[in-house]
This record gives structure tokens, C-alpha cells and sequence, in this order.
């Protein structure tokens, strides 16, 4: 099967109907305010949520771990030329 036969078959089984269609929120959050951390492979990853009882969060924060772990890096880098630094760059900011 090629990819225009493909793509002909998906545009076929579209369904009939309107496509832009309101919806009830799927989700109603409860009046909270939570700070909470989630053990990562990178590190840990901070999520921050306030709510005030309706379907979309007041608001809404992540704190992801890679820039967080350069804090350490004046410590480790310490003694090691910058070749080994740049080599261990991915390690420290979860980017490969």
C-alpha cells in the first residue's frame, strides 16, 4: 500500500458530521494549591498547581531538572580541562 492510497483510505472513514464541536471540560480540578516533585532519570521534575475549582487551573508551573543540575557544575568542573566538560554537557542537561 503507498502513502496516497494511504492517505485516501484515512480521508474515507472520516466520519459524517460537524467537525468544530463544543465539548463539556473533561476535567474539573478541586480547589488546590500543590507543589509537588516527581523523581526523574535527569533529575527531579517539579510540578507547581493552583486551581480555584474550574476546568482550566489558575496556574500551571513545571520545573524541569536539566538547567537546575548546572547549579552543581562550579563544583564539578573544578580540576577538569574543558574538553571533559563539553563531553559531560548532555549529562548535566538531559540533552543528547
Amino acid at each position: 500500500m503507498g502513502i496516497d492510497e494511504y492517505i485516501e483510505q484515512l480521508i474515507d472513514n472520516i466520519p459524517e458530521g460537524p467537525y468544530a464541536v463544543k465539548m463539556k471540560p473533561v476535567i474539573k480540578f478541586l480547589k488546590v494549591n500543590i507543589i509537588k516533585g516527581f523523581e526523574t532519570a535527569r533529575g527531579e521534575l517539579g510540578v507547581y498547581l493552583i486551581s480555584d475549582g474550574n476546568k482550566n487551573p489558575y496556574r500551571v508551573k513545571f520545573r524541569s531538572p536539566n538547567f537546575v543540575n548546572l547549579s552543581v557544575l562550579n563544583h564539578i568542573a573544578k580540576g577538569f580541562k574543558i574538553a571533559d566538560l563539553v563531553a559531560s554537557e548532555d549529562r548535566l542537561t538531559g540533552y543528547t
